[in-house]
This record gives structure tokens, sequence and C-alpha cells, in this order.
């Protein structure tokens, strides 16, 4: 699949406000010992993919370290500094 070359980028922030929140709620259910790890929606690729990163350019390095630095907003959006 080609990546979309022209993404409008609020679009882009839509998906990651959307993103936040999936993972805010997952993270939140399974704080309370349910197992929601099923309920992923797997926006990074999407939005990856919008913004023209392929496979070649370390994606996998960098979804890693979107998703380090997510955790960690939503532990201090949750818990304080």
């Amino acid at each position: 699949m080609n990546p979309i070359t022209h993404a409008d980028p609020q679009f882009i922030i839509k998906l990651i406000r959307d993103c936040l929140i999936n993972f805010k709620l997952v993270s939140g259910l399974n704080a309370l010992g349910i197992n929601a790890d099923d309920y992923h929606l797997y926006l990074g690729d999407t939005i990856f993919e919008l913004m023209g990163f392929t496979s070649k350019d370390n994606s996998d390095l960098i979804y890693e370290n979107v998703f380090f630095v997510i955790g960690y907003l939503s532990h201090i959006l949750q818990f304080g500094r």
C-alpha cells in the first residue's frame, strides 16, 4: 500500500488525540484488573502511513519511542509528576 502523500495535518493530530484517548482507556482498564489488551486500535500504523513513514524509515524504532512518550504522558496526566 502506498502512503498518502498529502495528509491533512489536522486529521493526523485528531488521530493522535484518539490514539492517546484509547491508550488511556486501555491502560485504565488494565489498572483495574480488566484485561483490555485486545482493545488497542493500532492507530499508530495509520498515523505513520499518513505521515509518509515506510518500513525502511526505522518506523519500528520511531513507533516504540512515540509510545514510550505516550505512556509517560498518560502516567503524568493520571498521577501528576
